[in-house]
């Protein structure tokens, strides 16, 4: 989510800005709580066909990418990219079975329409890629899936 412009008063709690003083100031298990949260009010909001399109549209990008990369699971990714460099950022492909949600609302969105059944048999298989840190900071984008990591930098 993206404003042209930052907000006047820095204290909107709507723009880039805010958040991210917001999520700077928490600690980890409250950013994960943030942005669950976050992901449930969209699923809640949002017309229950477009969580839909917006599922079927990331299942195609992400088959896509399974069958270009070679990816099967998180033992055996193929010839999907190891680090991925993105501005002054670096992340690396979790390479193991993971507990891990991409950072991405939508992506949130997509996993609170999910039953408890599906999120426990697909999600430890998607391609995430962890940020590797060069020093301790509290950003709130630590995880990003392989759809994500392409279409937001």
């Amino acid at each position: 989510m993206a404003n042209a412009v930052d907000c006047f008063s820095g204290s909107c709690g709507l723009c880039k800005n805010c958040t991210d003083n917001y999520i700077n100031s928490l600690n980890k298990s409250d950013i994960k709580n943030e942005l669950n949260q976050r992901g449930l009010e969209l699923y809640k909001i949002i017309d229950k066909k477009y969580v839909e399109e917006v599922n079927n549209r990331y299942n195609k990008d992400l088959k896509e990418w399974c069958k270009k990369y070679g990816y099967k699971d998180p033992y055996c990714y193929g010839y999907a990219p190891n680090i991925i460099k993105k501005e002054k950022l670096k992340f690396k492909i979790v390479e193991k079975k993971h507990q891990y949600i991409c950072d991405n609302t939508y992506c949130r969105m997509m996993y609170e329409s999910k039953t408890d059944w599906e999120k426990q048999k697909y999600y430890p298989n998607i391609p995430i890629y962890k940020r590797i840190k060069e020093k301790e900071d509290k950003d709130g984008c630590n995880n990003l899936c392989c759809i994500c990591i392409n279409r937001n930098f």
